[in-house]
């Protein structure tokens, strides 16, 4: 069930997403650490167009990346197609869904 949210219009644009989330990388370090710790495979919470998991695919870990908005998949579908990168996407509300799967870190 997709639950209705006043502020997603924000995010429906998903190249000036990237605009304004270009060169933050603040948070790469930590999560590799974790990431190194606990293993794969690695589940990305409102993942936006996929900017971690794109990173942490590209390190070798298997990532599945759900977030609310469409246009926000889409974009990160074709950014992992450009980078040869194997995702899985999913467009889900990050607070009611299911994937039948276990995973070992989770990111937001």
């Amino acid at each position: 069930m997709m639950i209705d949210h006043d502020n997603l219009e924000d995010f429906r644009d998903a190249e000036l997403y990237d605009l304004r989330d270009a060169g933050y990388y603040d948070d790469y370090p930590l999560t590799e650490q974790w990431a190194r710790l606990l293993g794969g495979p690695l589940l990305d919470l409102a993942c936006g167009t996929g900017r971690m998991a794109l990173r942490m695919a590209a390190l070798g870990y298997q990532v599945t990346g759900v977030d609310i908005t469409p246009e926000m998949i889409a974009r990160a579908r074709q950014k992992a197609a450009a980078h040869s990168l194997s995702i899985d996407w999913m467009v889900a509300d990050a607070r009611a869904f299911q994937l039948g799967k276990q995973f070992s870190l989770v990111m937001f």
